[in-house]
């Protein structure tokens, strides 16, 4: 039998700082999918470059990162019945995110989204078809929609009085609220299809002979709205936000923005948003609103900024991957506490039985009982225990024992305690109990709680 360990005050507040939330949430995973991943993504030329072997290299990269990549381009899909004129593909602008998913024909466009397995730009990508549908879906709408207008602090309409529905990027509404309120709507569709993930990619930046400061300004403001604050209240992890717009934003030159060639991809300085040191990444030390990759008055970014985007944001898609299939963790706030009234969700003397045999692990399933809903990560509850003298330790299910126990019992007492379960980052909803016992442990989980 194990040792004996005791978990007094000080060790629970070591072991749960603040008893109010569970342990800090696993870092960011960014290994690529262990076997190929189908994804879509739409795009137009900005995004073709990026794509193509010898320029952005992105179609290398996924290709490299077990990703059987297909895309969208102009002349895409279905008629786009909703504007009256060419194919669904045709339109990517802000407004036109409403038609592809939450318009009344959304259905039948996503239906062919999810389905396309074809090439539509040239880059190299996996042999095979993994088949099925797209597992992933990224988007992402060119630099028209970075002259927005307005201001970050105006209201953003309802959906319904929305006009920017259904536009593209040269009509008056291309707003910055406007913005915000499309891409609010889509999180409906969002909530309603985890079994997809969808990766937003902020439209690229301006060169500053295409817009003025003001509206570069509410560019970015709306960039930063979608990193930090569009996804607060949404509750599932099937939608990432990759920030183009501000990684070409800076470069390698002597002012940081004056050499579109050369790129400042690894730098410890300068405008990224990527994985480092074990973390991700949102900075920005170059004070610079316009596309610090746009040459001889195009904004279309230069190979060197692409390939800048590819090496930054590729590793972001495998993190958001990850944590949508609970192996990694998530680039978003910590979990929300919510109570429940006491419920019992476990009880070995019933048919939760039979008790725990000394020094043999079992692994319990909690999402689902007591109202427990998908992506709970950590329960509030009060073990009881009965039956033997030792200990019971109770951790993330698939995972390692720490060597601190929950509650401990002697001369086969009934004793309780409180405590916070962190639950298996697999997604699984499981926790692992272990009795350190002389004989059988019978086991009593009350919830009051959880971390969502």
């Amino acid at each position: 039998m194990r040792a004996l360990l005791r978990l007094d005050l000080l060790a629970l507040l070591v072991a749960f700082p603040l008893l109010g939330g569970p342990p800090a949430p696993p870092a960011p995973n960014p290994a690529p999918p262990g076997s190929p991943v189908k994804l879509v993504f739409v795009h137009h030329s900005t995004g073709e470059n990026w794509l193509t072997d010898g320029n952005g290299d992105l179609g290398i990269a996924l290709r490299d990162a077990s990703y059987f990549v297909s895309d969208t381009n102009y002349g895409w899909g279905p008629d786009d019945v909703d504007t009256g004129w060419g194919t669904i593909g045709d339109h990517t602008d802000f407004g036109n995110w409403y038609s592809w998913f939450s318009g009344p024909n959304r259905d039948t466009y996503t239906a062919q989204l999810f389905a396309e397995s074809e090439q539509h730009s040239w880059y190299s990508r996996l042999d095979t078809d993994p088949g099925g549908e797209n597992q992933v879906v990224m988007f992402k709408s060119c630099f028209p929609n970075s002259n927005l207008t307005g201001s970050p602090s105006d209201p953003i309409p309802p959906i319904e009085s929305n006009p920017l529905r259904g536009q593209d990027a040269y009509s008056e509404h291309m707003t910055v609220a406007n913005a915000k309120g499309i891409y609010r709507e889509l999180l409906n569709f969002f909530g309603a299809r985890t079994d997809k993930l969808f990766v937003v990619v902020t439209a690229p930046p301006l060169g500053s002979f295409d817009t003025d400061a003001a509206r570069a300004a509410n560019a970015r403001a709306f960039a930063s709205w979608l990193v930090n604050d569009w996804l607060d209240s949404y509750p599932f992890r099937n939608v990432a936000v990759l920030d183009f717009y501000n990684v070409l934003t800076s470069d390698g030159g002597a002012t940081r923005t004056d050499d579109p060639e050369t790129n400042d991809l690894g730098w410890a300085d300068g405008n990224h948003h990527r994985i480092r040191s074990g973390a991700i990444e949102h900075t920005r030390t170059v004070a610079n609103d316009f596309s610090a990759y746009a040459a001889g008055g195009d904004s279309h970014p230069t190979p060197a900024g692409s390939l800048k985007a590819t090496g930054e944001l590729v590793p972001l898609v495998n993190a958001a991957y990850n944590c949508w299939k609970g192996t990694g963790g998530c680039p978003r706030p910590g979990p929300s506490f919510y109570t429940v009234a006491p419920c019992r969700a476990l009880d070995t003397r019933e048919s939760a039985g039979p008790a725990l045999s000394p020094d043999v692990p079992r692994t319990v399933v909690l999402a689902g009982t007591c109202g427990l809903p998908g992506g709970t990560v950590a329960v509030s509850a009060n073990l009881t225990v009965l039956g033997a003298s030792g200990w019971l330790a109770a951790y993330p299910g698939k995972g390692a024992w720490s060597g601190t126990s929950n509650v401990n019992t002697s001369g086969g007492k009934v004793r309780a305690n409180n405590a916070v379960l962190t639950l298996a980052a697999d997604g699984s909803g499981s926790v692992t109990l272990l009795a350190g016992t002389d004989a059988p442990l019978h086991v009593v989980l009350d919830v009051n709680g959880y971390w969502r």
